[in-house]
């Protein structure tokens, strides 16, 4: 019989509500050219990237429904008034961690450097979708032509991707100094758990 995992429900329930209170009172603090740190994208990113897919998703969809409860986005609705958005933060950290659980893990061994490129990558995705989907909108609901393409780049994507990954230093040190595994345990699943980078880079 299996011992109750206190140590992994203490520790992510403590990274949450600390990841989540930054996010809804610091990040501004922090933001360039109206862009802040995603601090839950990025923390649901690395959880799925170090701890593989489950835990990634149940950090992600109890992240995803506090940014739906508290940070829902509003868009303009077909009748011209701002509508509120829901189930946008539970879809959008259930993609994340779907993608970073399974992006170049067999190959990269889910080593310290490569995370900072997968949250590079997912935070890419996700602009670039919600860029995407913001022109149709857009187009549909106001007829309007398409936004400077690199003016988004330049002021919008960029640097969301380096708040990015600014913000995932210290989240990759509590996930892999701190908790929620103990770090002798972590490094013991070779397989699926080489986090320190020891070893080939890529694997064959």
């Amino acid at each position: 019989m299996s011992r109750f995992p206190f140590r992994k429900v203490i520790a992510y329930t403590v990274y949450i509500i600390l990841v989540f209170c930054i996010q809804v009172s610091y990040s501004a603090e922090m933001s360039i050219w109206g862009q802040i740190p995603d601090l839950m994208l990025v923390f649901t990113v690395l959880t799925a990237y170090f701890h593989g897919f489950k835990d990634g998703v149940i950090v992600g969809l109890i992240l995803g429904l506090l940014r739906d409860c508290f940070c829902a986005p509003c868009v303009t609705g077909l009748d011209g008034q701002l509508v509120v958005t829901g189930g946008i933060g539970l879809l959008v950290m259930f993609l994340a961690a779907s993608v970073a659980s399974s992006f170049f893990t067999g190959r990269m061994k889910r080593n310290v450097p490569f995370s900072f490129v997968t949250v590079a990558a997912v935070t890419m995705m996700y602009k670039i979708a919600g860029f995407l989907l913001s022109v149709m909108w857009l187009s549909l609901v106001q007829h309007s032509g398409v936004p400077d393409i690199a003016d988004f780049i330049v002021r919008s994507l960029l640097p969301q991707m380096g708040l990015n990954i600014i913000a995932a230093i210290p989240l990759v040190f509590l996930l892999i100094f701190i908790g929620p595994y103990k770090r002798s345990k972590t490094k013991g699943k070779a397989e699926d758990r080489i986090i320190s980078g020891e070893g080939n880079w890529v694997t064959y």
